[in-house]
């Protein structure tokens, strides 16, 4: 009888206990999906994991009459954008959908009964603009890479504008497709003649001059961001900044820059900066002039359109 109520009191402990106490990967780790081997890893190592294709959680396994999918997103270079996605059958049936997710994103497995198809759609979340960056997608099947029937822009565009990926898909199958979103950047080239009324209509025109130093465009609801990364410019130097649009400011006959003193360069040339400006109705070219005093140096992109 003691060694009955002993056991009933140890059960009786055990179920007492929360379930994370039981399942929770050590502190510090987390249990993810690693190539269809459940596995703990350091939080340090997640980003490194989605990249490849991992997932958060233990792996859901397929059977005779389901599919497994995850969905995955990184942004190149790492930033504060959200992103929304729908996981369908390419036609009505809607298997999952996730909004205003930031990066790397994870959807985990989900499981689909007899699935004929998939599509996943992806676009820009609230506040963001998916013309700012370039969308890519790589898609495995049974971890291995798989060559989808569709993936591009909606043409012609619908609102909000997504980019998506189609393929067949196979009970027994495990699918994983990871979208990656690489934010646009345009060259510096080097100005080799001072302009009229310091801008020009088309951007700069002599591209044989690249440089090192790069403009990363975005939008941010009704203004654009623009970061400036100077690289082996002149050194030690304090360079204005005028953002130009076309129609619109070129800017209109001043030497007056639009963000004087934006970015100062240290002993190897080297300096960044951001910059917010409103676009012009009507404007369709948008680009970036940085001068060092005197003119000792110029910087132009070329001209930006659609803006990013």
């Amino acid at each position: 009888m003691k060694r009955i109520l002993l056991g009933a009191t140890m059960l009786a402990l055990l179920l007492a206990l929360p379930a994370a106490s039981v399942s929770a990967a050590p502190a510090g780790k987390t249990t993810i999906c690693h190539k269809g081997v459940t596995i703990t890893v350091s939080n340090n190592a997640l980003r490194a994991h989605y990249r490849h294709g991992d997932t958060e959680g233990a792996c859901v396994v397929p059977t005779s009459t389901t599919a497994t999918l995850r969905v995955l997103a990184d942004t190149v270079p790492a930033d504060s954008s959200k992103w929304s996605f729908v996981a369908t059958n390419g036609s009505t049936t809607t298997y999952k959908s996730w909004t205003d997710q930031a990066t790397p994103f994870h959807s985990g497995a989900i499981r689909i009964t007899n699935p004929t198809a998939i599509e996943i759609d992806e676009w820009a979340g609230t506040g963001f603009d998916i013309a700012a960056y370039t969308p890519s997608v790589a898609c495995t099947d049974n971890g291995k890479a798989m060559t989808p029937t569709t993936a591009q822009f909606y043409n012609p565009p619908v609102s909000p504008q997504r980019y998506y990926v189609y393929f067949p898909a196979k009970a027994g199958h495990a699918y994983a497709c990871t979208f990656t979103n690489t934010r646009k950047v345009s060259t510096l080239y080097n100005v080799t003649a001072t302009p009229t009324a310091w801008s020009c209509t088309a951007g700069t025109t002599n591209t044989t001059l690249p440089t090192a130093s790069t403009v990363l465009w975005r939008k941010v609801g009704t203004t654009v961001q623009a970061t400036i990364t100077l690289s082996g410019a002149m050194a030690n130097t304090t360079f204005n900044v005028w953002v130009e649009q076309n129609p619109g400011t070129c800017p209109p006959g001043t030497s007056t820059p639009s963000n004087p003193n934006a970015v100062t360069t240290n002993a190897s040339g080297n300096g960044t900066a951001t910059i917010s400006f409103t676009p012009m109705a009507g404007a369709v070219n948008f680009w970036l002039t940085a001068w060092a005093p005197n003119m000792a140096q110029g910087l132009r992109t070329l001209a930006t359109t659609p803006l990013p």
